[in-house]
């Protein structure tokens, strides 16, 4: 989900492996199994996160491209920013953007089997 299309493409193995690594190094190891039971979890939580990622993504993708609103983001805790306003921001920013990098994650997903 944090990366763009290209970086998934080019570097997934390296991805998986380190990720793989970090979670064997943080818990004992006979709670962490092979490379292939990180894959497994994420098929099982694949759509649970691609929620997640058309909520968060769009107002990640319109601070980049909004530095007003970033600056008040930046002053603020969300909760003090009026809720009219965060959903005003919840329904223009991302715009083509968001959906192209949300539809790349999808296909991403299909293709390697998670959906």
């Amino acid at each position: 989900m944090n990366t763009n299309q290209q970086t998934r493409n080019e570097h997934w193995d390296d991805l998986i492996d380190s990720y793989h690594v970090a979670v064997r190094d943080t818990f004992p190891s006979n709670e962490v199994s092979a490379k292939d039971s990180v894959l497994a979890e994420f098929k099982k939580r694949a759509l649970f996160t691609y929620f997640l990622a058309s909520f968060f993504l769009s107002y990640l993708i319109g601070l980049d491209n909004d530095f007003n609103s970033c600056e008040v983001v930046a002053e603020s805790f969300i909760e003090d920013i009026p809720f009219e306003l965060r959903m005003e921001w919840a329904l223009k920013w991302g715009g083509e953007e968001a959906t192209i990098a949300l539809n790349d994650i999808f296909k991403d997903m299909v293709d390697r089997g998670f959906l």
